[in-house]
């Protein structure tokens, strides 16, 4: 808000600088006079929106981290609401999408994020992002037993963007690497791959 103001600020500022050139000189600098000021003005708006991204972004985390945090009991409504998470994502395949927050799931029910958040906490025991998470590692299992896909493809189709990320998630809820974990389980060839995963996540 407060690069935004100088934003504005500028303006008056500009037009005083150019009444002294056009008194002065006969308006001969006028040009580069409003184009340097156009382009600071657009300098510090785009700033002032990034900086507005960012501190969004990390408040949202923060959010979700917090709630994660603590786990009391769930109510009617956290059940309620965490069964309309589940619904979302089984029906839409929401979890593929690699840009899905907090913030989205909450717009897609018109619900407060806050009160998504502490519902997926207390029904699944976990921040939403750890649950998503959930979703997509066991859709990145299920390819990796019924498919030849490429590892590096499977991790995008199941809604990672970053290999390290995919690999660090896996790991945390199977216990094994992406490989390994196919290697383990991938049953022979001509068989059918099993209809229930070991080590489901939530």
């Amino acid at each position: 808000m407060l690069v935004t103001a100088l934003a504005i600020l500028a303006s008056p500022v500009t037009d005083i600088i150019i009444s002294f050139d056009l008194e002065w000189t006969g308006g001969s600098h006028s040009g580069a006079v409003i184009a340097a000021a156009n382009v600071l003005a657009l300098l510090l708006l785009g700033g002032a929106a990034a900086v507005a991204s960012e501190t969004a972004a990390s408040d949202e985390e923060e959010e979700d981290v917090s709630h994660a945090q603590t786990t009391p009991r769930a109510t009617s409504e956290d059940s309620a609401i965490a069964a309309a998470v589940d619904a979302l994502m089984t029906s839409k395949d929401l979890y593929k999408d690699v840009d899905l927050n907090l913030g989205r799931i909450a717009r897609r029910l018109g619900l407060p994020a806050r009160q998504v958040s502490s519902a997926v906490n207390r029904v699944h025991g976990s921040s939403v992002s750890q649950y998503v998470n959930g979703r997509r590692i066991d859709e990145a299992r299920r390819l990796l037993a019924a498919t030849d896909e490429p590892i590096t493809r499977i991790m995008l189709d199941a809604g990672f963007l970053s290999k390290s990320n995919f690999n660090r998630e896996f790991r945390r809820i199977t216990g094994l690497s992406p490989k390994a974990w196919r290697r383990k389980y991938r049953p022979p060839k001509g068989t059918m791959p099993a209809i229930s995963l070991p080590g489901k996540g939530k």
